[in-house]
C-alpha cells in the first residue's frame, strides 16, 4: 500500500510545543533517560506564548527566601484560591507553590537573569497577590524561552522538528501511541511515542486582538479534545485592554495609578456613563491599579465593558480602538507613586518613548484584548490526563489557576508543571508497554485533510474564514457574553466546519494555516460551548444576561468529545480537600 506519509519518527517521549513549558518538560524528561522528540509549529525559540513580548515586564511569583512580611507558601494558595473563586484545585495549587521556588535556581542556572535593584531581586506585588512576591524579568517569558532552547539544543537526546505542526494524535487501545503532523513543505510525519506531553499553549488567537504570538490557536485544546481528553475551566479566558497603536502590548496595572481619560472618537470621556452608583472614575481605577486582567469581582470591570461598548457602537478610533490618554500626567503625579513603582513607570514611558510614541504629547489606542486561557486539560498531580499516555502542562493544561489567574503564575506553572510532564512522561513510557501506532489510521486522517483542502478558486480562503471567525469571537467572547451573542458564534462555527469538510477551503500556504484554522474553530466551540453552560457572572467569565453569582452547588463544567461526535458537556460539584463542597462565593 502506498503510505499517504514521509516517515515514521520513533520516541520515547513526543512533547507539542516548545516555549517555557514544553522546554522545560523536555529537558527533564532526557534528563530522566527518555529519547525527546520535541515538536514546535514555527521557529523554536522565538514562538509560544512564555515569548511574547506584550508587556514591559514578565513576572514570576513565589514565596522566595525573603518573603514579605506575613506571606508564605499558604497566603500564595490562599490568593490563588480566592481568586480562582472555587474553580482552582487546591492540590495542583498546593504543588505550584510550593515547587515554584526552587525553579528559579533551576532558571537561573540555565542563564536566565531576574531584574535586580540595589543588589537585591527586583520584587513587585502581581495582580490579585495580597503581597509582593514576584521576581521581574524584562520582556515577559522571553529570557526563559531563549535559555531552556539553549539547553534543549546542547541536548544530544532531544531531536528538534520545527515548522511542524501536530495536527491530531494517535490512540490505540485507548491509549496516546503518538501524533500525526505536517510540515511547512506539506510533508506528513508520524510520530511514534510511548508518551506524549501537550504543550502548545492556549487560544488567545482566536480573539481579533491579543498580545501572544501568532501561533497560539487553540491547537493543543483541538487534537486533546478529539482524542478523548477531558476539558474544564474553559469558559475562563483572560481579557484586558491591549494596545493597537503603538504595536499590541498590555495597558499595565500600574498605569492606571496616573488616572488616564479614556476618550471616544468624538473626543468624549464616556467612562462616567458605566460606573456603578456612587462610584467616581478615579476609585475604579484605583481598583484597576491592582490587576490587569478584566474581572467581575471588583467594579474595574467597568473600564472593559466601557471600551468594549464603545467599540462594538462604532465610536473608536480610525485602529479600531479607544484613546488611553495621559497627557494630564505631570511630575506630581508622578511623585506620588510608591516608590517600587516610579522605575516600572519610568521603564514603561521609555518603552513606549522606544516605540515612537511619547505618553507626554500622545494617548495609547487601546481595545479588550485577549491574554490567557485558564482552562485546558484535566490533569492529575502528575500532569496526567483521563488518557492513559497524554500529558499536559503550561497554559494546555488547568487547575492551578481559576475563573481569574495571579499575575505571574503562568511562568511558574510553566516550570513546575513542565518539570512534572517530563519527569512522568518518561516515567510512563519506559515503564510501560509499547504500542504501535495504527498506520492506517494514519492515512485515514491524511486522506480527511487532503479533502478539505480545495483545489477549485471559488471556495472560501482560510484568511477569509480566520477573520470572519476573530471578529465574531471578539464581537460574543469577550465582556458582553449573552446566550443571543453565544448562540449565535456556536452557530456560526457548525455552518463553517460543515463548510470546511462538505466544499474546501482555500490555503496558499499549505496544509499547516488549514489544521491551524480546523484548531481555531475546534477552541472556539470549545470556549463558547463552556461560556454559555454557565449561566452567571465569575470572575474572568461575564454573562450581561446573568450578571450575578449562581446559587447554589458551586460546579465545574466539563468538555468531552462525545462518541457520536459533537461535545458532551456535564458538571461535577467542586470539593475541597476536607471532602466537603464549598459555599457559592
Amino acid at each position: 500500500m502506498n503510505r499517504k506519509f514521509k516517515a515514521i519518527v520513533r520516541t520515547d517521549v513526543l512533547v507539542v510545543g516548545g516555549a517555557g513549558a514544553g522546554s522545560r518538560a523536555a529537558l527533564e524528561a532526557a534528563g530522566r533517560g527518555a529519547g525527546v522528540a520535541l515538536v514546535n509549529k514555527m521557529q523554536y525559540g522565538i514562538s509560544g506564548a512564555t515569548a511574547f513580548k506584550g508587556a514591559v515586564i514578565g513576572q514570576y511569583q513565589a514565596v522566595g527566601t525573603n518573603p514579605a512580611e506575613g506571606d508564605s507558601f499558604g497566603r500564595h494558595a490562599a490568593d490563588i484560591l480566592l481568586a480562582g473563586a472555587g474553580m482552582a484545585d487546591e492540590k495542583l495549587v498546593k504543588i505550584l507553590v510550593e515547587e515554584a521556588p526552587a525553579q528559579i535556581s533551576a532558571l537561573e542556572k540555565w542563564g536566565v537573569t531576574f531584574e535586580h535593584e540595589n543588589g537585591n531581586y527586583q520584587i513587585i506585588k502581581g495582580c490579585f497577590a495580597s503581597a509582593p512576591r514576584s521576581y521581574v524579568l524584562k520582556d515577559h517569558g522571553y529570557r526563559i524561552v531563549q535559555a531552556l532552547e539553549r539547553a534543549v539544543r546542547a541536548d544530544g537526546r532531544i531531536r528538534i522538528f520545527e515548522h511542524t505542526m501536530i495536527t491530531n494524535l494517535l490512540i490505540r487501545d485507548g491509549c496516546c501511541v503518538g501524533a500525526l503532523a505536517v510540515n511547512r513543505r506539506n510533508e506528513w510525519i508520524v510520530f511514534e511515542a510511548g508518551a506524549v506531553v501537550a504543550a502548545a499553549g492556549g487560544a488567545s488567537r482566536i480573539f481579533q486582538y491579543s498580545m501572544y504570538p501568532a501561533d497560539i490557536t487553540g491547537d493543543s485544546y483541538s487534537i486533546g479534545f478529539e482524542a478523548g481528553a477531558v476539558m474544564t475551566n474553559m469558559e475562563f479566558v483572560q481579557l484586558g485592554l491591549v494596545t493597537v497603536h503603538p504595536g499590541t502590548g498590555a495597558v499595565n496595572t500600574w498605569t492606571w495609578r496616573m488616572n488616564p481619560r479614556l476618550r471616544n472618537s468624538r473626543g468624549r470621556c464616556f467612562l462616567r456613563d458605566y460606573l456603578p452608583q456612587g462610584m467616581t472614575e478615579e476609585e475604579v481605577m484605583a481598583l484597576k491599579a491592582n490587576h490587569w486582567p478584566f474581572t467581575s469581582s471588583d467594579a474595574s470591570c467597568a473600564i472593559e465593558i466601557a471600551v468594549q461598548d464603545q467599540i462594538m457602537k462604532g465610536l473608536h478610533s480610525p485602529r479600531g480602538g479607544i484613546y488611553v490618554d495621559f497627557t494630564h500626567v505631570g511630575d506630581q503625579e508622578y511623585q506620588s507613586l510608591p516608590d517600587s513603582f516610579k522605575p516600572i513607570w519610568t521603564m514603561m514611558v521609555n518603552n513606549f518613548r522606544e516605540r515612537s510614541i511619547d505618553l507626554r504629547y500622545e494617548p495609547l489606542e487601546a481595545v479588550v484584548g485577549s491574554h490567557s486561557v485558564n482552562g485546558g486539560y484535566l490533569i492529575d498531580e502528575t500532569a496526567a490526563t483521563n488518557v492513559p499516555g497524554l500529558f499536559a502542562c503550561g497554559e494546555s493544561s488547568t487547575g492551578m489557576h481559576g475563573a481569574d489567574r495571579l499575575g505571574g503564575n503562568n511562568l511558574p506553572n510553566s516550570q513546575v508543571f513542565g518539570r512534572r510532564a517530563g519527569q512522568y512522561a518518561a516515567r510512563f513510557a519506559i515503564g510501560s508497554m509499547r504500542r504501535p501506532v495504527s498506520r492506517e489510521q494514519a492515512d485515514e486522517l491524511i486522506a480527511r485533510w487532503q479533502s478539505i483542502l480545495a483545489e477549485r478558486h471559488d471556495g472560501l480562503s482560510v484568511p477569509d474564514m480566520a477573520l470572519r471567525l476573530k471578529k465574531l469571537v471578539s464581537e460574543t467572547l469577550c465582556t458582553n457574553r449573552s446566550e443571543e451573542g453565544l448562540n449565535t458564534l456556536l452557530k456560526c462555527i457548525g455552518e463553517w466546519k460543515r463548510e470546511l469538510t462538505g466544499r474546501g477551503v482555500l490555503s496558499q500556504k499549505g496544509y499547516i494555516s488549514l489544521c491551524e484554522l480546523y484548531h481555531m474553530l475546534q477552541a472556539s466551540e470549545l470556549i463558547a460551548t463552556a461560556a454559555r453552560e454557565r449561566k452567571e457572572t465569575r470572575g474572568s467569565h461575564h454573562r450581561k444576561d446573568y450578571p450575578h453569582k449562581e446559587a447554589g452547588e458551586l460546579s465545574r463544567i466539563y468538555l468531552q468529545h462525545a462518541q457520536a461526535g459533537g461535545i458532551r458537556v456535564y458538571r461535577s460539584p467542586v470539593m475541597q480537600q476536607n471532602g466537603t463542597a464549598p459555599k457559592v462565593q
